[in-house]
């Protein structure tokens, strides 16, 4: 799909609107131009007979002036490649907590779902304390929520949708009473609910791993 005229006019005007440094024969021709200029305040008028005698200095001076300025945009290069890096290493580290924690959740909701529904086997009943009943929010899912702009827009969906079911989730539990005893073909139905989210955000959790 071909970008609107105003989205490109957008960018071209962003691109204007960038501050850039000026190039190294920029910055030695003002750094002449101000030595001439503070030169000319002082000094007057020169002499064109005396300025051969004074080329010599210029030269150096001009040459000192372009080998700080040279410095200084190698040092503003290498403090912003450098931040770069760290940022870029931060950034990879979170994604493989978020992989890592993602793997224990979908773990901890399989064990959880397991305790909730009995075998279906007549007869088989299956007792259950509200305080079993429990998925955490991780805290390296936490941290993926502080810096969402680490993941694209699959797995930004998915995290916002992995943390909406669970404070549901939460929310379902919270209602639920101390226990409860029911077999494979009498499921309450607050308990069928908590089921069903659990498998929700499960479903969450396996696109999150496949968006990362």
């Amino acid at each position: 799909m071909r970008p609107s005229r105003q989205s490109s006019r957008a960018s071209a005007c962003s691109e204007l609107m960038t501050p850039r440094l000026p190039g190294l024969p920029t910055m030695s021709a003002l750094m002449l131009a101000a030595m001439i200029a503070a030169a000319l305040g002082i000094w007057g008028p020169f002499d064109v007979a005396k300025i051969k005698e004074w080329q010599s200095l210029l030269a150096a001076c001009i040459a000192i002036g372009a080998a700080v300025i040279a410095y200084l945009a190698a040092k503003v290069n290498f403090e912003r490649s450098l931040h770069e890096g760290e940022n870029s290493r931060r950034s990879q580290n979170i994604l493989i907590r978020v992989r890592y924690a993602a793997v224990i959740l979908r773990a901890n909701i399989a064990a959880t779902r397991n305790r909730l529904q009995p075998a279906a086997v007549f007869g088989t009943t299956n007792d259950v304390l509200v305080k079993d009943i429990w998925i955490r929010w991780p805290p390296e899912f936490q941290e993926a929520w502080e810096n969402l702009g680490v993941f694209g827009p699959r797995a930004v969906e998915m995290i916002v949708n992995v943390k909406y079911n669970l404070d549901l989730f939460d929310e379902a539990v919270a209602r639920l009473d101390k226990a409860y005893r029911y077999d494979w073909a009498h499921m309450p139905e607050e308990i069928k609910a908590v089921v069903k989210l659990m498998k929700e955000i499960d479903t969450f959790i396996e696109d999150l791993l496949r968006a990362l």
